[in-house]
């Protein structure tokens, strides 16, 4: 597990350098070992209250299956990242909109995400079948 997480923070800071994701951001990374959600490989929590802290929380489901592992890392960190480049447009979009579309305004922020998310990650190839 240490060494999984060790390899996720490795992966953060690459991408964070890609991204050119402010120095200001303490992004830090932890394990949901006690939490199985099978929709979700990894999660971001902004802290709002000062703006420059992070935590991507990755789950089981990409934790526990090495293959599983090595196919979705990037692509996990780089979406959870991302967030953190949305947020001051997703910020401003929610105090305008108000609390009660927050969840619309999250909806659009994450299809963004997964938009831009494709351009840095690429389509992935199929395999070939043999036979």
């Amino acid at each position: 597990m240490k060494a999984r997480l060790r390899a996720v923070e490795r992966v953060v800071k690459k991408w964070r350098t890609v991204l050119l994701i402010d120095s200001k951001w303490d992004v830090a990374v932890g394990a949901a070992i006690d939490k199985e959600d099978p929709n979700t490989i990894a999660s971001i929590d902004l802290d709002y209250g000062s703006y420059w802290n992070a935590e991507i929380t990755v789950y089981p489901k990409l934790i526990d299956n090495t293959e599983y592992f090595k196919e979705n890392l990037d692509a996990a960190v780089i979406h959870e990242l991302l967030h953190l480049v949305m947020w001051p447009l997703t910020s401003f979009a929610v105090n305008l909109a108000g609390n009660d579309s927050e969840r619309e305004v999250n909806k659009l922020d994450d299809q963004i995400v997964k938009q831009l998310e494709k351009v840095f990650c690429g389509r992935k190839k199929k395999k070939k079948v043999v036979g």
